[in-house]
């Protein structure tokens, strides 16, 4: 149950009666206990951590006021609601002062109850939620802060608390979503495994989550399975994976598993598991071999020479970008920036192309990398920004960035004409690029659409099929991606002015 409820009354009846009046699991909350005095009931409220306690006023030994003193004077967060059967002011003046959060004239009915305690349910989930961000703010001030200037505060989780971090891979193309769904299920999977989620960050492509718990006890094992459910779970369809650090404790650490989860995110690629845990990594190589003037001098022969399997080759060596090499963004924009230096003193570049027109290049070359789910997107994406610094510096014309991206639409649509469903988004998404910055990108450097590039290449495969004996037209639009023959029909005349039949019939009579 969502909700603890305590039950104090002197009179057992009475208690039975509390506890049939209502449906309290209808309401998410479950008796945790009984108390017939205030004595009892401040040691179940040590034990048991009830959210909500439902006091008599007048018991022995212990009354109801003096127990919700000693309860003001604690550290519980219990919200407590006086019963009672006497109608007086100074009873119900005392009790505020107590911060009683509700007082129930006895007898009360059901209505009255439930009213009660629906104020008191809402007063601690907004409680709940205020809390929550407030030490979601200081989790995030922890992980921003300087090293040295990273202390435990009020508001924080326990000082003996465990903490990782996960990092949540968003799916390409999800758009605009719900972080409150991902709240949701966080909340769901691990918080009933006594696992607190904090968000730290939320960028479009990931979001950041610390998790606290006091129990390192096989936790990084609940951890990874609560994972695994989760996004399995059908509302989290817009999340692709999960990316874990080790757990540690301590607040001193946190920025040690920020840090962790970081590169299981930028290695998950190497790692094929969609919740990958740091622990994973140890299989990867961790060495940096740094590359050398020569290496620089070497590259930029071999890109004159137009020899560019040796470029790749290079490039992959000084960006460790080998399937068993560890890396991180920030190494690759490290040597990206090295690399950008090297190239422009060996051409002494000044005026021309001067090198902070590139350094300004930063976050789009960071906002590529982050996108990428393999390797070869990685790759792709290094080769193309230091392929056009080369060209710009040597003036060997290899092409832009946007005509490698029109050559591998054309690739794809050479592939895949045959798919009927092949759509624009299905390309971008293949081709790991956005639906509109494609369709815009092609028909600037074309002058047509990708769809209608599809189109050409489905009448011209169709063309070839028909010159072939044997070959009927239904046949024809099946191969080549048509699922309607009429329509095959239609647009065939429309592009080589005679029917599939005619111009089968035309080819005929050629060959006789």
């Amino acid at each position: 149950m969502k909700y603890k409820v305590l039950l104090v009354d002197d009179e057992n009846i009475y208690l039975q009666y509390l506890s049939r009046i209502i449906d309290w699991e209808e309401l998410q909350c479950g008796i945790c206990g009984f108390a017939k005095d205030g004595e009892e009931a401040l040691v179940l409220i040590r034990e048991k951590h009830p959210d909500i306690v439902f006091m008599d006023i007048n018991m022995s030994r212990m009354n109801g006021l003096e127990a919700c003193e000693a309860i003001k004077g604690s550290d519980a967060e219990t919200r407590v609601i006086i019963m009672t059967a006497y109608d007086e002011f100074s009873f119900a003046h005392q009790a505020i002062k107590l911060n009683v959060f509700d007082y129930l004239l006895k007898p009360f009915d059901k209505e009255e109850l439930k009213e009660a305690l629906g104020k008191c349910i809402k007063d601690i989930e907004e409680s709940r939620k205020n809390k929550h961000l407030r030490q979601e703010m200081l989790l995030r001030d922890a992980v921003e802060a300087q090293p040295e200037l990273l202390i435990w505060k009020e508001g924080l989780p326990g000082k003996g608390s465990h903490y990782m971090v996960s990092i949540l891979r968003i799916r390409k193309g999800c758009g605009d979503y719900d972080i409150a769904v991902i709240r949701e299920l966080l909340e769901f999977y691990l918080g009933r495994a006594g696992i607190g989620s904090y968000c730290l960050k939320n960028d479009g492509s990931c979001v950041t989550i610390a998790h606290v718990t006091d129990n390192k006890e096989g936790v990084m094992e609940r951890i990874r399975k609560a994972y695994e459910s989760l996004l399995e779970d059908k509302n989290a369809a817009i999340l692709d994976s999960a990316a874990l650090s080790c757990v540690e404790e301590g607040l001193d650490h946190l920025q040690e598993t920020y840090r962790q989860a970081r590169l299981v995110y930028e290695n998950s690629t190497k790692v094929h598991r969609r919740v990958a845990c740091y622990e994973d990594l140890k299989s990867l190589n961790t060495d940096v071999s740094f590359y050398s003037t020569q290496d620089i001098n070497l590259l930029i022969k071999y890109f004159e020479l137009r020899d560019y399997p040796k470029v790749d080759d290079i490039m992959e060596r000084m960006f460790g970008l080998s399937e068993n090499q560890m890396f991180s963004f920030q190494y690759i924009i490290n040597v990206y920036y090295s690399l950008m230096i090297g190239i422009h003193s060996y051409f002494r570049q000044t005026n021309e192309n001067p090198i902070s027109d590139y350094m300004q290049m930063q976050d789009s070359i960071i906002t590529d990398l982050k996108d990428c789910f393999t390797v070869g997107q990685v790759k792709e994406i290094i080769k193309n920004y230091v392929y056009e610094m080369l060209s710009d510096c040597t003036y060997v014309p290899v092409g832009s960035k946007k005509e490698i991206l029109v050559n591998k639409i054309e690739q794809y649509l050479q592939e895949h004409y045959q798919e009927g469903t092949l759509s624009v988004n299905v390309i971008a998404e293949n081709l790991f690029f956005e639906n509109s910055y494609i369709r815009r990108v092609y028909k600037t450097q074309t002058g047509k659409t990708i769809m209608q590039r599809l189109e050409e290449i489905r009448i011209e495969k169709a063309r070839e099929l028909l010159r072939e004996e044997g070959i009927r037209c239904a046949e024809a639009a099946e191969l080549t991606g048509f699922s309607d023959p009429y329509y095959f029909s239609k647009r065939f005349k429309l592009f080589c002015g005679c029917t599939p039949s005619e111009y089968q019939m035309a080819g005929i009579k050629i060959r006789e």
